[in-house]
């Protein structure tokens, strides 16, 4: 087979590599809690109420308006919007893949068989947290694919095109801006022939970024989300514990010497391609480090970065075994170290991640938790009267399958939690740290599902207090202070109902002579 006849090859193996792909999605068949957040915001929007969580408070509690602008017609429309998301979520993921075919093709050396632009799709094809995120309704792999292009758009010369999928990036997600930064960096330091030309092109996600925080300011009052200032607090501990968790995923895959040595490869070698592509790398990185990762399983956060670290991952081991061909007379040698390394990594990053924890909290919310939520929710939409509201961790298939007004008690579209102060952030769960429980018993909600939604086979018993007991630290942690006070005793009782399904959903129900008070 000729070069030309292997190049034009290329497109139909890229192809080839999504059916394990899906397949690998199929088995994974995750869907986050966080994504019905999202779909709240997408109906409330299409049915007229706003871009809200619950009508009437403007507060910015999602991560992603284009994801949002997305899903607001299909709710619109009627369609069953959670399916909607994950089939979006799966063709992203599957663009992304082929996107990493040209990236590669352009970083490799001239003389290198255009087979290695295969390797870093394959490894993102088997990568067991890139399959699980992409069909979990939210917009993490419209965001890594957009990324990734952003990034081929720019090695390949085209700055206007980057510009306008950095703008786009800047829409899909805060770190968004990490990209701009990093791309616009890159080309105004560059070569200063034509830099001004090249400035006007960097204005366009400027005025995005410009055009989005004016919005925010004046429709919700604040310059970036709600959920910046629910999950962040600035402290040595939660960016101590961010580090963790980036080493959690070098230990559940490809190990921290065989991610770091590409990118300072990258950072060193005299292509200025390859050292934006690293930069871009480190820099996402070291905003998840930052922010202290993520309390949700499967590393989504690192997942923005993984195509590109990829790439720099098979350029380093094409030259290597380029460099070892010259220097030995290896013949097909080569070929086979380049296959068992190959090899190893697919097997490393298909293998569930068991270190961290990560894949048994996966299991857990797939199989048990985000269904359990779901049944709760519906419960609530058939047996609540109009008016009644809610209170609960998580927030999510809970709020969006009952309809009801809904409090979310970590702070996430609520704006007085988010702003406390508490000296403890970075020690406990990422992003389900902020509480305040005597505001939310003065917020009066009709239920409060304490105990991360309590469904048990069996009925709580009335007249223990806590009524539903904690076995979690970190639930009780950020539910302790709902018992500060004897409010929620004089408010408040406890209720078991059967779901039918042969569990018992236990929770506070706020007393019939108290509803009058509620809000």
């Amino acid at each position: 087979m000729t070069r030309a006849h292997r190049v034009r090859s290329l497109p139909l193996a890229c192809a080839l590599l999504c059916a394990p792909f899906l397949a690998h999605a199929w088995w994974y068949d995750f869907v986050s809690d966080d994504a019905f957040i999202v779909l709240r915001y997408a109906r409330n929007l299409a049915q007229g109420s706003g871009l809200v969580f619950n009508p009437g408070e403007r507060v910015e509690g999602f991560t992603s308006p284009t994801w949002i602008l997305l899903m607001a017609p299909v709710e619109f429309a009627g369609l069953d919007a959670i399916l909607v998301a994950r089939l979006l979520g799966l063709l992203a993921g599957m663009a992304t893949i082929v996107a990493a075919v040209p990236l590669s093709r352009r970083l490799m050396g001239p003389g290198a068989s255009p087979a290695w632009s295969l390797f870093a799709p394959a490894l993102l094809a088997a990568n067991g947290s890139f399959a699980c995120w992409a069909p979990a309704g939210l917009e993490t792999s419209l965001f890594t694919l957009l990324v990734t292009a952003a990034f081929l758009a720019a090695v390949g010369g085209r700055a206007l095109t980057a510009a306008a999928l950095a703008a786009l990036c800047i829409f899909t997600r805060p770190e968004g801006a990490v990209v701009f930064a990093v791309l616009a960096g890159g080309d105004l330091l560059g070569p200063r022939t034509d830099r001004l030309a090249r400035l006007r092109y960097w204005a366009v996600p400027l005025l995005a970024l410009a055009a989005l925080t004016a919005f925010r300011l004046a429709y919700y009052g604040d310059p970036v989300p709600n959920t910046f200032y629910a999950k962040t607090g600035g402290t040595w501990a939660q960016w101590y514990r961010g580090l963790g968790y980036v080493g959690e995923y070098a230990s559940d895959h490809e190990g921290l010497p065989l991610m770091l040595t590409p990118v300072l490869f990258s950072l060193a070698a005299g292509d200025a391609r390859l050292r934006l592509i690293a930069a871009g790398v480190l820099a996402l990185w070291a905003e998840v480090v930052w922010v202290g990762g993520d309390g949700l399983p499967m590393y989504r956060f690192m997942l923005p970065p993984l195509p590109l670290a990829l790439v720099l991952q098979g350029v380093l081991l094409q030259r290597l075994l380029a460099y070892a061909a010259k220097a030995f007379p290896l013949g097909w040698g080569a070929r086979v170290v380049g296959a068992i390394a190959f090899a190893t990594l697919v097997a490393v990053h298909l293998s569930p991640p068991l270190l961290g924890g990560h894949y048994l909290n996966y299991q857990y919310q797939q199989a048990v938790e985000v269904p359990r939520w779901r049944r709760v929710g519906l419960w609530l939409r058939e047996h609540s009267r109009p008016g009644d509201s809610l209170a609960a961790v998580p927030i999510g298939a809970v709020s969006y399958y009952s309809g009801l007004i809904s409090y979310d008690m970590l702070g996430l579209t609520d704006r007085h939690i988010a702003r406390r102060e508490l000296p403890s952030m970075g020690q406990g769960w990422p992003g389900h740290e902020k509480h305040d429980g005597q505001y939310i018993l003065g917020r009066r909600p009709t239920y409060i599902l304490a105990g991360n939604i309590d469904v048990t086979p069996a009925p709580r018993q009335a007249g223990t207090r806590p009524f539903i007991p904690y076995e979690n630290p970190n639930v009780f942690e950020r539910e302790r202070d709902l018992f500060d006070s004897d409010l929620i005793d004089r408010l408040y009782e406890g209720r078991s109902v059967p779901l039918g399904t042969g569990e018992y959903l236990n929770f506070y129900q706020l007393k019939d002579e108290n509803r009058g008070a509620a809000g």
